[in-house]
């Protein structure tokens, strides 16, 4: 058996392992056991690097928003999930003030503005230059 055949092995019992556990395990749990089983923040520190640092740094604070989750919400991956992808620091907007918002275009898509100022809409970059290739 090749090593890539034995990993990916390994990677098969660990999703079925986590799949099955799903229920029973808490958030923060999940989080953690994904983590440790991919081996990703190990691969973070052996790489040594300001950019790995700051991705282990990223995950730490992941984990503390799954405990944070935890405490003040029910136990579900679906809930918590919804939640991290449906709020950004735009929904956090009240009523309309003199002030300028930056935000990327797709937290801005579905939102109302009076006026909306888009950079960098070069030819080629928006739209992407493959959708003139479309039969």
């Amino acid at each position: 058996m090749q090593e890539w055949e034995h990993q990916l092995g390994e990677f098969i019992e660990c999703i079925d392992y986590l799949s099955t556990h799903l229920e029973t395990m808490s958030v923060c749990e999940l989080t953690e056991k994904v983590l440790k089983a991919t081996g990703y923040v190990k691969a973070l520190e052996l790489e040594d690097t300001k950019e790995a640092e700051n991705r282990i740094e990223n995950l730490e604070e992941f984990l503390t928003v799954t405990q944070e989750f935890e405490e003040e919400a029910e136990n579900d991956l679906g809930k918590f999930l919804e939640n991290i992808t449906l709020s950004s620091d735009v929904d956090e907007l009240t009523e309309p003030e003199e002030q300028v918002t930056l935000m990327t275009l797709h937290s801005a898509k579905g939102l109302e503005f009076p006026v909306v100022f888009m950079a960098g809409m070069e030819e080629g970059i928006f739209p992407r230059k493959e959708i003139y290739r479309r039969p």
